[in-house]
């Protein structure tokens, strides 16, 4: 049986990225899962895009079939609605502060997932294993088994994980997590809207975690939105049994008019918000990517982008004439940083909302007062946050 140099397992968004940037470095990849993933197609959500996601996917090809689509992200709005004693300033980042014409740019994911699918078709030294899901990894001195539901058997030197964050590669490789959970749960949909958004993305923090309004891609682009609202699961269920109508009238009050009238509302979904990391990226020849790596929650469009950042990272390990153990070490010191960093201040922001603890409430409070009043402090947060 002959030995494949790497493996990638998981064909999602990230999956598939990755795939093509290892391809540029390695005369074959080979890749396991489905071309088109259940429900892939119907995914009514969007993702804004950071400077550097946007750089990997043209770097990969793939962005040229995105650029028609896409919506620009100007800025971000923060609104404090805690009601709590040291009520932070209302804050507004903006593209041009920093000589940007954009914060990020927001892609459908139907669409991203249709130009990555097309892309990966296109690209001849990669191949995709037929032979369905995965149900066995076993590790050998100098190789990594990966058994298929037909029964089929491939032999590959290297392995990236990048099948979740139930991970069935990163259990293979003896990689723990660390997990935590929040008591909320985010509602997620689409939405039409009478007043436009401005190409602003408005957050308001609110004691049950962010409600977060993010303009949207499609063919009336100033009157579209995708809203991602956190509540406790108590309300977040009561919430998710409003008929349209009812939906669409509690979210304009609060609102509080920003958007006009909330015209429609597309199919809406319920997810309990979760965090993990894993206690290494790589191990035993088999590199973590995507959730695989790390789960966070939906706050500052960071999830996907940071998959993305590990598919420029991987790559950077990997190319070049770096031995594996060379490459786990580099790949491991590259991401524990970035996704500690990224993780832990998204933590605090939604922590910093729901914490009844005055003093947590008073140092976000003057955190925001800071970043308002010096403009110095606002660009370098901008251009760590969004990845420049």
């Amino acid at each position: 049986m002959e030995t494949t140099e790497i493996t990638v397992v998981g064909m999602g968004y990230v999956g598939m990225a990755t795939a093509m940037a290892l391809a540029r470095h390695m005369p074959n990849v080979t890749c396991i899962g489905e071309a088109h993933p259940s429900g892939s197609q119907k995914d009514t959500r969007s993702t804004a895009l950071f400077p550097d996601s946007i750089t990997l996917l043209r770097n990969l090809g793939v962005w040229q079939n995105l650029e028609s689509v896409c919506r620009p992200l100007r800025g971000i709005r923060l609104i404090d609605e805690t009601r709590t004693l040291f009520r932070a300033p209302e804050v507004t980042f903006r593209a041009d502060e920093c000589g940007m014409d954009a914060l990020a740019l927001n892609v459908p994911n139907a669409a991203l997932h249709e130009a990555l699918t097309a892309r990966i078709a296109q690209t001849p030294n990669i191949e995709c294993a037929a032979g369905g899901a995965v149900i066995d990894i076993a590790y050998a001195k100098d190789t990594i088994h990966v058994r298929l539901e037909n029964g089929s058997c491939i032999q590959t030197r290297n392995l990236v994980a990048a099948d979740g964050r139930n991970s069935l590669a990163r259990a293979a490789a003896g990689i723990g997590v660390k997990s935590w959970s929040y008591n909320q749960v985010a509602i997620a949909c689409a939405l039409t809207h009478t007043a436009p958004h401005h190409d602003i993305s408005t957050e308001f923090h609110r004691p049950a975690g962010p409600l977060t309004i993010v303009p949207g891609p499609s063919s009336d682009p100033h009157h579209t939105s995708h809203l991602v609202w956190i509540e406790t699961p108590q309300d977040a269920q009561w919430i998710g049994t409003l008929d349209n109508d009812a939906f669409c009238s509690c979210l304009e009050e609060r609102l509080q008019g920003l958007l006009g009238m909330i015209k429609t509302a597309g199919p809406r979904g319920l997810f309990p918000i979760k965090g993990q990391t894993a206690r290494t990226f790589a191990a035993r020849n088999t590199f973590l990517v995507g959730e695989a790596a790390h789960v966070i929650p939906p706050i500052g469009a960071q999830g996907m982008n940071l998959g993305f950042r590990d598919v420029t990272g991987l790559g950077a390990a990997l190319s070049g004439n770096t031995t594996t153990k060379d490459a786990m070490a580099l790949y491991n010191e590259d991401r524990r940083n970035d996704v500690w960093m990224r993780t832990t201040a998204v933590d605090l922001l939604n922590r910093s909302l729901t914490t009844p603890y005055w003093p947590a409430q008073a140092l976000r409070g003057v955190g925001l007062h800071a970043l308002n009043s010096v403009p110095a402090l606002k660009r370098a947060l901008i251009q760590a946050g969004f990845g420049n």
